[in-house]
């Protein structure tokens, strides 16, 4: 389903475990945008800046 450059790009330079790995391991969508923005901001906000106080 990726872009043709994207499966070219595999195609040159991936390795063959890939196509195995993907079918052997599960994996789960990440974080929908919105819930991925607020974790970072609240990183930068509660942890990030209290590196540099």
């Amino acid at each position: 389903m990726a872009p043709k450059e994207s499966q070219d790009a595999i195609r040159e330079y991936g390795r063959s475990e890939y196509e195995g790995w993907l079918a052997q391991y599960p994996h789960v969508p990440t974080l929908e945008a919105k819930a991925v923005v607020e974790a970072f901001r609240r990183w930068d906000t509660e942890v990030g800046a209290q590196k540099t106080k």
